[in-house]
């Protein structure tokens, strides 16, 4: 009986680490469309190096994560976590943003055609 208290015990203290991990991965997804800004440069050093701080950035977001919320252990479930808040973000609202952002950009964008004529 102290052996079934003491796993539900363990995957309740599971559940804080979990939400530890979508919170890392939603600010992960944020990230990525702040890194994605240089895009519209079109150069492939500046690419390059956008990529390269974005994947710095990600690697040391899960492993702070990690070491606050689970002494660094790495878990299935919590890569799971990162994935499912990152993806979270991209389909929800990070959608709404690159759309709105789509439309300021082209409005921006014939505002400035129509200055040059």
């Amino acid at each position: 009986m102290a052996d079934c208290y003491t796993d539900m015990h363990n995957n309740l203290n599971e559940i804080p680490i979990f939400l530890y991990c979508l919170r890392c991965g939603l600010i992960i997804g944020v990230a990525y469309d702040i890194f994605r800004i240089p895009r519209h440069i079109q150069s492939a050093i500046v690419i390059g190096i956008a990529d390269t701080l974005f994947g710095l950035f990600a690697c040391a977001a899960s492993a702070a994560t990690l070491l606050y919320c689970d002494n660094g252990t790495i878990r299935m479930f919590s890569l799971f976590g990162i994935a499912l808040g990152a993806l979270i973000w991209q389909f929800l609202p990070g959608r709404l943003l690159r759309s709105c952002i789509a439309r300021v950009s082209v409005t921006l964008r014939s505002r400035r055609a129509e200055r040059m004529r």
